[in-house]
């Protein structure tokens, strides 16, 4: 379900990768890079293929707004 996708790519990732002391949770401590959608539900992450509803993200502590993140 969505919730276990959210949690797959945050606190797992970060287990895998060997960051879990770092990232992957929000705690304090911690290194904060997190994103802001514009959605209503969880869902419209998975269910909105090829939408981008990133609001804003924060990466390393610092605030980045842009109404547009390019991809990869």
């Amino acid at each position: 379900d969505v919730a276990e996708c959210l949690h797959g790519v945050t606190r797992v990732a970060a287990r895998a990768l060997g960051l879990e002391s770092d990232r992957g949770t929000i705690e304090p401590g911690k290194r904060c890079d997190l994103a802001l959608w514009e959605i209503s539900d969880p869902a419209e992450l998975v269910h909105s293929l090829g939408a981008r509803p990133l609001h804003l993200r924060v990466v390393g502590g610092e605030v980045q707004t842009m109404r547009y993140f390019p991809g990869p």
